[in-house]
């Protein structure tokens, strides 16, 4: 990105771009997000203290280098240079997204090709190049898929090797999902679950999802998942009044057993300051009894009937049989996992852990300086 011209005011400075749009920066947050060594280590962390700024810092200078940078020297004399991609990367009124198409979301239907978002196990195992793009692909959709896994024991933890952790739980590291008697959890029987997010119950709930086919011998048991944002989105333009209810009220969910009892409350849709959806917390099982002001528990049971409902609309959801050697990645924020009843019940057998996406963010960004070098 180059710098056409700069206009300087009283607190501000304003860069506008040869591409025709413009940037304005605070004084305190060029000084405070200087890139000089005496402000920043060559590790990349912050030696400067934001308290030891004057909180009237000005500039004494502002010059444009070749169009390609900014220097300027401070009243106290600090100098500071600051390229012009930098600036463009780090323009704060944006949308973190908003300078990275590759990663922008994409919402998703019944329509939406699964076999775009199939990659081959062996391959993201071998090539980097392989392992960026399907993990590009999982967070543009939130959801991606492997085939040709090993139908082995613990495979699965191998796939959370290539980019992150597993975050275990109460379930263990690895959780075998096949029928047990007596089960605890309607994840261990043949019952039919509806689309939901797993264990809305923590603080903080795992971010990410896997579940790994071994065998599935089995009438029934087919998958489904939708897209929470884009039901969300689809509520919030149908009744912007239910949805705010469901960005607003929290609910309490829980998970009880013999040696367990997790509890947590949270809102069924949650935005941020720039009310963007940041997740869905979706989970009718766990749901407990609704604790609310009296005028508003009418009209939320109305916000809530109708956001399951679309939930349960079969054009937002899709279906698929998981076979032996695939394995499919959700992010638990966003996207919602369920499974028809099946029969024949001792032949089917998958593996499912969790992880955490903070791993997945940070082998993305490190596999792109490797890959695009940026």
């Amino acid at each position: 990105m180059m710098i056409q011209s700069i206009s300087i005011n009283e607190k501000t400075l304003t860069i506008d771009w040869q591409s025709g749009s413009d940037s304005t920066f605070h004084y305190i947050w060029l000084r405070d997000n200087c890139q000089s060594p005496k402000s920043l280590h060559p590790n990349g962390q912050r030696l400067l203290q934001t308290v030891d700024i004057p909180a009237d810092i000005h500039p004494s200078s502002v010059q444009v280098i070749k169009e390609q940078s900014l220097e300027i020297v401070w009243a106290d004399g600090h100098q500071s240079s600051y390229s012009a991609d930098w600036l463009y990367n780090h323009v704060y009124d944006m949308p973190l997204s908003g300078s990275n198409n590759e990663m922008q979301i994409q919402l998703w239907n019944c329509s939406v090709d699964i076999n775009s978002l199939t990659f081959d196990y062996p391959e993201i195992i071998s090539k980097e190049r392989t392992l960026y793009d399907w993990l590009v692909a999982f967070c543009q959709y939130g959801v991606a898929f492997l085939k040709n896994v090993p139908t082995q024991l613990g495979a699965v933890e191998n796939i959370v090797d290539q980019f992150g952790y597993i975050h275990e739980t109460n379930f263990g590291r690895i959780s075998d999902v096949k029928i047990v008697t007596n089960a605890t959890n309607l994840t261990y029987t043949n019952d039919y679950l509806s689309p939901h997010t797993d264990n809305p119950y923590r603080d903080p709930a795992p971010t990410l999802m896997l579940l790994h086919c071994l065998s599935s011998d089995v009438e029934g048991g087919d998958s489904i998942i939708v897209d929470g944002f884009q039901v969300a989105e689809k509520l919030r333009q149908k009744n912007p009044k239910y949805f705010k209810l469901l960005a607003s009220i929290p609910v309490n969910f829980c998970f009880s057993d013999p040696n367990v009892e997790i509890s947590a409350e949270k809102t069924i849709i949650q935005v941020n300051w720039r009310d963007e959806l940041t997740a869905v917390c979706f989970h009718n099982e766990s749901l407990q009894p609704l604790r609310m002001d009296a005028e508003l528990m009418g009209s939320f049971y109305d916000a809530y009937r109708t956001f399951f409902e679309m939930i349960m609309d079969v054009n937002n959801q899709v279906q698929f049989k998981l076979q032996p050697g695939q394995v499919y990645m959700v992010d638990n924020r966003r996207v919602l996992h369920g499974r028809t009843a099946f029969f024949n019940t001792d032949k089917r057998h998958l593996q499912g852990c969790y992880a955490g996406i903070d791993g997945l963010y940070s082998k993305l960004a490190v596999l792109k300086r490797h890959i695009i070098g940026t």
